[in-house]
């Protein structure tokens, strides 16, 4: 009997400990990690604030193959939600929403594990040298007795899935073109196509070549459109149809009212783009246009899209009453 009643003590006693030792527990637990990437904060935004990104560097996209994922439209915006459900206990089921973004610095989720509880995540972007520096960081209220103990046990095993996450995003970025994309001025457009009338010619690289051939090419489209009472629509424009060197071969286009006139010599009747599109925005001098191409090419790389089709190059600005510097071109980029 005295054994029992030193053990029933001792459970009391215990009991009493574990009790008034959750109150003096914090109420809540959070963890963070972080690294640092080389590359700009707008490359590695894109891959933390789109949940059609996240299992290229979730730690735990790999668990489970059989895992199966809902993401909500658009996937990268307030509101949008990433669920997922696998029958491995590790990986179980659950889902994150976007609650916060600030472009290009930070992303705050909101964690439902269903019975589980839920918490708070976020991603802070924040400069360091010539790259970023990613923190990856959680935190959870904790309540009841149960909690209050467990949360002790929770930064160390979430530590590890979050350093294993950073070092796959680290890799996923750094094979990315290294180039801030934040300095694109771009906007996505679906655009209707236009009656025009086009002619197809080939010439140097460099602006005095190009500018030599676009103004005959064009001047011969406006002189067949005057003859026949057509008026033009829109900018002059040219359809890129590829390189070749120090050449670049395009069809150098004006839109118009309407191309049911019959083309003569080597005038030819066409459209102009229609359908979905990236709309780059080019102020200064035509010798500079490769430059925001590259840019292009590095921003779609990023944001992981599929150019379909021939670039558009828009010429907004005349020439030969605007000064150089102050010249408007759009590009036109095709995507899927």
């Amino acid at each position: 009997m005295k054994l029992l009643k030193f053990l029933v003590i001792g459970l009391l006693g215990l009991a009493v400990v574990v009790v008034a030792g959750s109150f003096l527990l914090a109420s809540s637990v959070s963890m963070e990690r972080s690294i640092v990437i080389d590359r700009p904060a707008s490359v590695v935004y894109p891959l933390v604030s789109d949940y059609r990104r996240f299992n290229e560097w979730s730690p735990w996209a790999e668990l489970d193959p059989a895992t199966t994922y809902e993401l909500s439209s658009p996937t990268n915006a307030v509101g949008s939600k990433f669920a997922w459900s696998s029958n491995d206990p590790s990986v179980g089921k659950g889902s994150q929403t976007i609650t916060a973004l600030t472009p290009n610095q930070r992303v705050e989720t909101a964690l439902d594990f269903g019975d589980q509880g839920q918490a708070n995540s976020y991603v802070q972007l924040s400069a360091e040298g010539a790259g970023t520096k990613v923190n990856w960081g959680f935190k959870s209220d904790l309540h009841g007795i149960v909690e209050r103990w467990f949360g002790l046990l929770i930064p160390s095993m979430v530590a590890p899935d979050y350093e294993k996450g950073l070092a796959k995003l680290k890799q996923v970025a750094e094979a990315l073109p290294n180039v801030d994309v934040s300095k694109a001025t771009v906007e996505t457009v679906d655009l209707s196509p236009l009656p025009a009338y086009a002619i197809a010619a080939e010439a140097g690289v460099d602006a005095a070549s190009s500018t030599e051939v676009l103004t005959a090419a064009y001047g011969e489209i406006l002189t067949f459109m005057a003859a026949n009472g057509i008026q033009q629509a829109g900018p002059v424009y040219t359809k890129i149809l590829g390189h070749s060197g120090d050449t670049w071969r395009f069809e150098a286009s004006i839109p118009a009212i309407q191309n049911d006139a019959a083309p003569t010599g080597r005038i030819v009747a066409t459209q102009s783009f229609g359908g979905k599109a990236l709309r780059f925005e080019h102020v200064g001098s035509y010798d500079d246009l490769a430059k925001t191409h590259a840019l292009a090419e590095a921003y779609l790389a990023v944001h992981k899209l599929t150019e379909v089709g021939s670039r558009y190059e828009i010429y907004v600005s005349d020439p030969a009453n605007t000064p150089v510097e102050q010249l408007q071109t759009q590009i036109l980029v095709p995507f899927e």
